[in-house]
């Protein structure tokens, strides 16, 4: 494979857009767990059995974690995929604004992750079994 000679981008700067494709990849992939891991709790919550109410408050509060406001996994995801699309195109180092949305975002997910963490010990395991 040979690099197009239009290209002006040293093997280091394409070394440093592979690093970085790859830690947006992990960050995604990342997201997406988290939303499938709410997905699958409330499917639980609404075949389950504990309290009609317990459970409807338990779904609502499930709900706002997974689509209320720009930290939900969908919504970081969105953003994630934007970067990498970007990324793909891109034949040269990542840009600072591209690093400043990454950091931010692994951020978000870190914050996202820890409510739902929180939710999970303290909320569903009151209404649910474990799994």
């Amino acid at each position: 494979v040979a690099l197009d000679p239009r290209v002006k981008a040293s093997a280091e700067d394409l070394r440093s857009l592979l690093d970085f494709q790859t830690a947006v990849a992990a960050e995604l992939a990342r997201s997406a767990q988290l939303d499938e891991a709410m997905a699958a709790a409330e499917e639980r919550l609404k075949a389950g059995r504990a309290g009609r109410a317990k459970r409807a408050a338990a779904l609502a509060e499930i709900e706002k974690l997974r689509r209320d406001g720009g930290e939900t996994p969908a919504a970081l995801n969105g953003a994630l995929a934007s970067l990498a699309s970007d990324l793909e195109s891109a034949d040269a180092v990542p840009t600072e604004p591209q690093r400043r949305l990454f950091s931010e975002s692994r951020e978000q997910i870190d914050r996202a992750a820890a409510r739902w963490e929180k939710y999970r010990k303290v909320r569903l395991s009151s209404v649910l079994p474990s799994p």
